[in-house]
Parts: structure tokens; sequence; C-alpha cells
């Protein structure tokens, strides 16, 4: 975790972050959502590089198409490549 990853890597990616904002409605509770521990498995899309306006300081922001077919973002440290889409 925490290496740069490049468009149509593969990647397993967790968040690790924040996970006190999210809110599980059908408990009715400010417990962690379903997405807070749950690993997520896809393909590198999209990077944007800037100022994160959450208090993150200049970050790295991978979006990430999940197998699942939802669209996540993660940071660096939320991911781990498991298959470069060019080797090094």
């Amino acid at each position: 975790m925490g290496d740069s990853f490049q468009i149509g890597d593969l990647v397993r990616c967790i968040y690790d972050l924040y996970g006190y904002y999210h809110y599980d409605f059908d408990k009715g509770s400010t417990l962690r959502g379903d997405d807070q521990d749950t690993i997520h498995y896809g393909i590198i899309v999209d990077i944007e590089s800037e100022v994160n306006r959450q208090g993150l300081g200049y970050a790295i922001i991978y979006s990430v198409y999940c197998l699942d077919g939802k669209r996540r973002y993660f940071v660096d440290w939320e991911i781990e490549c498991l298959h470069p889409l060019t080797p090094s």
C-alpha cells in the first residue's frame, strides 16, 4: 500500500478513513455502513491529483470501478495493487 498506481491496474481496496461519517439507514444508527469494512476489488479508471477539500491536504484520488459495478474513490494508502497493467 501507499504506492503510485496507474489506470488499468487491478487493485484491492478498503476504506480506512472517516468511517464515522457513514450512516446505516437500515439500522437507524451511526454505525459504519457496509462499505467501511468491505474489501473491494476493481480496476483503476481515473486518477485525480488535487488539494482535497476534506482536510487530507494534497492527495491523489483513485477512481476504481469495482467488480460489483460501482465506482468508488480511494487514496493510495487504501489500495493494494494485485496486478499492474504493465509489469515493472
